[in-house]
């Protein structure tokens, strides 16, 4: 099994460099399609459920005729 090693973070900086323009670029490009890709993925949850209405009112329930095959 491996030892667990110290971190220090000044030497992970050190190393690979501050936050600087570059990443920023990035960033403001990779954030808004984050996040626009978790909206478009949670509407799924809502829109991916077959909601049986017609038991709702039982007084439609005997107008209403199923067009459906299948």
């Amino acid at each position: 099994m491996c030892k667990p090693r110290d971190v220090e973070l000044d030497k992970i900086l050190l190393e690979i460099g501050q936050f600087g323009r570059y990443q920023c670029h990035v960033y403001g490009w990779v954030v808004p399609v984050i996040i626009f890709n978790a909206m478009f993925k949670s509407q799924y949850i809502f829109n991916a459920a077959k909601i049986d209405y017609s038991h709702t009112l039982p007084e439609r329930a005997a107008s209403v005729v199923c067009t459906r095959s299948g």
